[in-house]
C-alpha cells in the first residue's frame, strides 16, 4: 500500500470529523450509546478501506493515485462487515479501559502527561551534551531553564525520523502476521483496538505544541487500522473466523 503524506492527512482529517468522541470516560456503554460507540469505530474502518492502497512505501513528495474512493460517502458495505468492530472486541476493550479507570490511569492529568511526553518524544531531538550541561549549570545557579529553540531543519529531521520509526515498527509487525500463532494473532487484534481507543484519548493533549507534527498521529492511526485489518484477513485465510458473519 502506498502510504504518503496526503493519504495520511486525508485519513486523519476524515477520522477526526467522522469519529469525534470515539473514546469516553463513561465506559458503561449500553443500548443506544453502545450502538453509537460501534458506529464511530466502523466509520473509521470505512475511511481506511476507501484510501488508495497500492504499494508498500512511504512517499512524502509524490501525490497518491486519485480514486473515486477518496470522495465517496461512508456507506456500509456488506462485504466489509467482517472488518467492523465486533461485540467481542468492544467487550474486551471496555474491560481494559474500566480496569485503567479503576486504577486512576484515565484521569485528565495522567492523559495530559502522556500526551505531553509523546509530543516531546516525536517532535524534538534528543538533548545534546551542551543542552544537558546548560541545564545543570542553570539549576545550580537557581535559574529557570528555558528549552532552546530548534531550527526548522532540526524539527523536519526529527519529524522524518519519527515517521520512519513508526513505519519500521508496524511494517515489521505486519510482515510477521503470516507466521504468528493463532492465539497471538487474536491478542494482536485486540491490542490494536485498545491502541486505537487510547489514541483518541490522548490526541487532544498533543495539539498544544505548535511544533508537533500531526502527520505522526495520522501515520500511527493508519497503521493501527492496517494491522488490525491484515490480522482479520489472516484469520479468514486460516478459517478462524467466517468472513460472511456480521461479527467475529
Amino acid at each position: 500500500m502506498k502510504v504518503n503524506m496526503k493519504t495520511l492527512i486525508i485519513f486523519l482529517i476524515n477520522f477526526i470529523a467522522a469519529c469525534n468522541g470515539i473514546a469516553t470516560n463513561n465506559m458503561e456503554v449500553t443500548g443506544s450509546k453502545k450502538s453509537k460507540y460501534k458506529q464511530t469505530f466502523n466509520n473509521m474502518v470505512m475511511i481506511y478501506l476507501q484510501l488508495p492502497q497500492t504499494s508498500n512505501s512511504i512517499e512524502s513528495n509524490n501525490e497518491p493515485p486519485l480514486t473515486e474512493n477518496e470522495n465517496s460517502t461512508l456507506t456500509p458495505n456488506v462485504q466489509n462487515q467482517v472488518f467492523y468492530l465486533s461485540e467481542y472486541e468492544l467487550k474486551e476493550n471496555l474491560k481494559i479501559e474500566n480496569d485503567m479507570k479503576d486504577k486512576g490511569l484515565l484521569k485528565e492529568n495522567i492523559l495530559k502527561t502522556i500526551g505531553e511526553n509523546y509530543v516531546q518524544m516525536v517532535t524534538y531531538p534528543q538533548p545534546t551534551q551542551d543542552d544537558i550541561d546548560s541545564m545543570i549549570d542553570e539549576k545550580s545557579l537557581g535559574i529557570e531553564h528555558k528549552k532552546r529553540e530548534y531550527s526548522i531543519t532540526e524539527l523536519q529531521s526529527k519529524k522524518q525520523e519519527s515517521l520512519n520509526q513508526i513505519y519500521s515498527y508496524y511494517n515489521n509487525l505486519e510482515l510477521k502476521i503470516a507466521t504468528t500463532p493463532d492465539e497471538q494473532l487474536h491478542t494482536l487484534r485486540i491490542n490494536m483496538v485498545n491502541a486505537i481507543f487510547m489514541h483518541d484519548k490522548i490526541k487532544e493533549y498533543c495539539k498544544g505544541d505548535s511544533n508537533f507534527p500531526e502527520e505522526v498521529l495520522g501515520l500511527n492511526l493508519y497503521w493501527l487500522n492496517r494491522i488490525r485489518i491484515e490480522v482479520i484477513k489472516e484469520q479468514i485465510k486460516r478459517g478462524l473466523i467466517d468472513e460472511n458473519a456480521e461479527y467475529n
